[in-house]
């Protein structure tokens, strides 16, 4: 331990504020415990990386901080030295499982050996508390699934044209009847597997049933929210429901948000006005893209649910968890057994559908309340990009398996899918994102021209394509992409009208948020401006022409978006997408990330990377440390 404290390298792992955090803990304990220093660093700087706690039994004697493969590795204290130096320390700084509980310790030490910061182990507890008290209710909040009422004959294919009877079981019916007679339900499937028609079908029957049911609709980002609402609007269309319920599905599609937006943050705290002395108005509330979610994100939420309010959430559990901590949807997925039903409720599905949907049989804490839909209704678009996403969601850890997917990847050119050598020079490189942006470069002319009609094609022009990378910085990141990008377009200045422009920071009051896209465009007399002058123009159905209009200096923080990162690009999705995978062995190039970018796509996928880089992506799995899963197997001990 000592050699460590002497090494300067060492601690430029750590983040500052991760020093400054260790630094007060010592302070406040009056302890000069190196190993107590040390823990309390490594608490603050896993929670950065994504974690919920340190998992000191994973990380002790084991190599820590290496930034990239040519960078030394420092080897940690055992387990067993943290441990003590924790156990020692006093209750005030150091909460530990039969003392009594401090509110304000800012480290937590529980029985497994994971130490956590005080409110992500409060947002933990909170989260598995009310997941097992909803994983045995019903819609009624009881247990008793006999007395639920039979739903009239026919209900389940009146809702959608895709709902058919017969055949083989239909697992979106299935999904539907679910979460129909649940308290607590979660939804999950890849792209194209029909999570919005399942939802749309699910609103629907809620309003047949009770037409002043209070729903809420939000998902954790702007972009991820627009996406829902458009998904929505696409599945109206098809709707076999009165038109009174297509006027209150279309409000609520309207109304949808991010959390942020329903929860009401407070300014300058991280706390929020929706909370438990406080909580939201509302009989339903929808959660899309879960996996985007972190653990304090939702520890909010079901912070301001009301014990009766209904909770429904949707997510594909494959894709990258989110840039917060937590991997909340992956913990959940992994407690309970898909596609299962209580015993009562399955009777009640096969009496109404003929269907049989096997009974819960084991003891998982959430098994009965998640429905998991496999069949990608895509598939006859983009027949390539579907397989290869199911082959990556399916795969084993087992080398030989990894590589022969990555020899298979690296071999395709067919019409929607295509892998390639990444491009060696910068030459190259132009070359390729030029050809890649050609059908949809006329985008720039078309916002010159200045009329409505013009911009709403510009727009889909520009939403046709996109370029993902895994990283910002270097050859074949972001902001390099960016600046060539708008070389081949010849848009010099950063504010050329045609200039695609994505929000970074959620502005509620200019009615923008973080992941939005807008684009420049000269004003003219009726766009909501007082004077002709260049603006940046956002889609929002709730404008007559379609657009609003925020002005150059009132733009909040902002990039070009010819390009983006894989994290920025999720609850997106495009006809065609280039991927450039740097040629350069990083820790974030993991499974997740590949799969989460190839489902991006529609129709189209360009794949740049050198077989080694894919296959090492693909033997990466992302592990986060998390108590969750344990704590909802013990709450569903004390709720049984």
């Amino acid at each position: 331990m000592s050699s460590l404290i002497r090494d300067e390298m060492f601690w430029t792992r750590f983040h500052p504020v991760d020093l400054i955090f260790a630094d007060s803990v010592c302070r406040w304990s009056r302890s000069d415990s190196p190993v107590l220093h040390l823990a309390a660093a490594l608490a603050s700087w896993t929670m950065q990386q994504g974690h919920s706690c340190c998992d000191l039994k994973a990380v002790g004697g084991r190599p820590f901080g290496a930034k990239d493969p040519d960078s030394p590795a420092f080897i940690l204290p055992e387990t067993e030295e943290f441990l003590t130096a924790l156990r020692s320390a006093p209750p005030e700084i150091v909460f530990r499982p039969g003392c009594d509980r401090s509110k304000t310790a800012p480290l937590v030490l529980d029985e497994a050996g994971r130490l956590y910061l005080n409110r992500y182990y409060s947002y933990e507890i909170r989260i598995a508390a009310e997941l097992a008290r909803r994983s045995v209710l019903t819609r009624n909040n009881d247990r008793d699934w006999s007395a639920l009422p039979e739903p009239p004959p026919g209900t389940l294919t009146r809702l959608s044209p895709w709902f058919k009877a017969g055949g083989e079981l239909d697992y979106q019916q299935a999904a539907v009847f679910l979460a129909h007679y649940r308290n607590f339900m979660i939804l999950t499937g890849g792209p194209g597997t029909g999570k919005t028609s399942v939802l749309t079908a699910i609103l629907a029957w809620e309003l047949l049933d009770a037409p002043q049911l209070r729903i809420k609709l939000c998902a954790p980002t702007g972009k991820a929210q627009n996406r829902m609402k458009e998904s929505i609007a696409a599945e109206l269309q098809q709707l076999t429901v009165p038109e009174s319920v297509r006027d209150a599905l279309r409000n609520l599609q309207s109304e949808c948000s991010t959390i942020d937006r329903l929860l009401h943050p407070r300014p300058h705290s991280p706390n929020y006005r929706a909370n438990r002395n406080d909580p939201l108005e509302a009989d339903l509330v929808v959660l899309d893209e879960v996996s985007m979610s972190s653990l304090a994100q939702l520890g909010h939420l079901f912070d301001a649910l009301k014990p009766e309010t209904r909770l429904i959430l949707i997510g594909d559990k494959d894709q990258l968890s989110p840039v917060e901590a937590g991997s909340v949807l992956a913990d959940l997925i992994a407690s309970g057994t898909a596609n299962v039903m209580p015993p009562a409720l399955a009777e009640k599905f096969a009496r109404h559908t003929s269907w049989s949907v096997p009974p819960v049989s084991d003891s998982l804490p959430l098994s009965g309340c998640i429905a998991e839909l496999k069949v990608n209704h895509r598939s006859a678009h983009a027949p390539v990009i579907s397989r290869i996403s199911a082959d990556i969601r399916d795969l084993s850890t087992r080398p030989d398996e990894v590589r022969n997917l990555c020899r298979e990847m690296t071999g395709l050119s067919s019409r929607d899918f295509s892998c390639h050598a990444p491009p060696k020079d910068k030459p190259s490189l132009q070359r390729e994102i030029r050809e890649f942006l050609r059908p949809a470069a006329d985008w720039v002319k078309l916002a010159g021209n200045g009329t409505w009609a013009d911009l709403r094609a510009a727009f889909e022009l520009l939403e046709s394509c996109r370029i993902l990378c895994a990283v910002r910085q270097g050859v074949f990141g972001v902001e390099n992409i960016n600046r060539i990008a708008a070389e081949i377009l010849n848009l010099h200045s950063a504010y050329s009208v045609g200039m695609p422009l994505m929000i970074l920071t959620n502005t509620p009051s200019l009615g923008v948020f973080n992941g939005d896209v807008g684009m420049v465009w000269e004003n003219r007399e009726d766009a909501g401006l007082e004077k002709p002058e260049k603006a940046v123009m956002f889609p929002s159905p709730v404008s007559p022409n379609g657009f609003r209009a925020v002005r150059l200096p009132e733009l909040p923080e902002h990039e070009p978006v010819f390009a983006m990162t894989v994290h920025k690009s999720q609850g997106s999705g495009f006809p065609r997408v280039m991927i450039l995978l740097p040629p350069k062995d990083l820790p974030l190039l993991t499974r997740e990330l590949v799969y989460t970018a190839i489902t991006r796509a529609e129709s189209g996928l360009r794949l740049f990377s050198t077989p080694e880089i894919l296959y090492k992506s693909m033997r990466t799995k992302t592990i986060r440390y998390s108590g969750l899963r344990d704590r909802l197997k013990e709450n569903l001990k004390n709720e049984s």
